[in-house]
């Protein structure tokens, strides 16, 4: 069997490519700092695959601020981790005000809020939003376009419980993973988010690792 490098349980700061072009975090405000350190590979389009929206904006009306603090990794490596101005609610944001990418697909189940990103960032930024209820819906707007994939495998949990998991059964979740083969192979940048404590007991998180991990690698033919 495939190991593979996960954190087995939440650690607040872990984030490591674990094969080419495949990143794994606990939390995952971790991706903009990914995104930031592979800019120059990032496709126009982001497909958001999450329980939760993360469609936060800590830096509404201050754009300098942001772009002062994404000019410096290690600036903003240090600002992620404080947990602030940059959380797992409010990553998305802070690229789409960077302009780093031109369409946002998102396909999330998270309910009474608001979805996706908010009002005045799609007016002032040059970013299309497509807020998507099914796959084939992700499927067909993207006809096979290069994507950087986010993924958070919370998705996979029923329950909306802190630490308590009711997961998809493993059966639907590696069809779910299937239906989107082709994206993975050919993604240049691939996030994903283990969440404990959101994607279920520390026992749940750890099957869903085990379980998605190997699949998305399998897909990349890393064996």
């Amino acid at each position: 069997m495939l190991s593979i490098d996960y954190p087995r349980n939440a650690h607040n700061d872990y984030c490591q490519e674990i094969a080419p072009g495949v990143w794994v975090m606990d939390d995952h405000k971790w991706a903009l700092f990914v995104w930031s350190l592979n800019r120059n590979i990032l496709p126009e389009a982001l497909f958001h695959a999450d329980y939760h929206w993360d469609g936060d904006d800590d830096f509404s009306d201050n754009d300098k601020a942001l772009m002062d603090l994404l000019s410096d990794n290690n600036r903003l490596r240090k600002t992620i981790s404080r947990d602030k101005t940059i959380r797992k609610v409010s990553f998305i944001s802070p690229a789409v005000r960077a302009e780093w990418f031109k369409e946002i697909h998102f396909l999330c189940y998270q309910r009474n809020i608001e979805r996706g990103l908010n009002t005045e960032i799609l007016i002032r930024k040059p970013i299309r939003q497509y807020v998507h209820t099914s796959p084939q819906s992700v499927l067909d707007k993207l006809k096979g376009n290069i994507t950087a994939f986010d993924l958070d495998i919370d998705l996979f949990n029923h329950s909306t419980f802190y630490g308590k998991g009711d997961l998809w059964s493993d059966h639907k979740i590696l069809s779910f993973l299937d239906r989107f083969r082709e994206l993975i192979q050919q993604s240049p940048l691939i996030t994903v988010a283990l969440s404990y404590f959101y994607s279920g007991s520390v026992e749940d998180t750890r099957h869903l690792a085990e379980l998605i991990l190997p699949r998305i690698l399998s897909f990349r033919k890393i064996s």
